[in-house]
């Protein structure tokens, strides 16, 4: 089995779980924004601390990171992508689509190491109607 996320884990020294196990073969091929409760729905045998805590591993591995909030509820992104980009969601579906971002981060005198987020929501022509 030759899993990034798995190999990744172990060069960093960090123990491989059954729960870590799991969840990186469940998210080496998704493609999309997920919460917790999705996890916890998709994996209903998974000890939710266990499962949270994994989630917390991920994003400081940065193997996922916070992409959005909707609705009280955190979105994480598989990877950071090579392209800095933003998510729409659409109010009415909850449905998710990937904005692209030119800002490079570099266009502000005077500040280094810059970071940025943005919140679009809106309407899906599908809920538009």
């Amino acid at each position: 089995m030759n899993n990034w996320i798995i190999t990744k884990l172990k060069h960093s020294g960090v123990r491989v779980t059954q729960t870590r196990k799991q969840l990186a073969m469940f998210l080496s091929d998704f493609d999309g924004l997920f919460c917790v409760s999705d996890m916890l729905s998709r994996f209903s045998d998974f000890d939710k601390v266990s499962l949270y805590r994994t989630i917390e591993l991920f994003v400081q591995q940065e193997i996922i990171y916070p992409a959005q909030h909707v609705d009280g509820h955190q979105l994480y992104e598989v990877s950071p992508p090579t392209d800095h980009h933003h998510h729409i969601c659409c109010e009415g579906c909850k449905k998710t689509v990937c904005v692209p971002c030119s800002f490079s981060g570099k266009a502000v005198e005077g500040f280094f190491e810059i970071h940025h987020s943005l919140s679009l929501r809106g309407r899906c022509s599908a809920c538009h109607s």
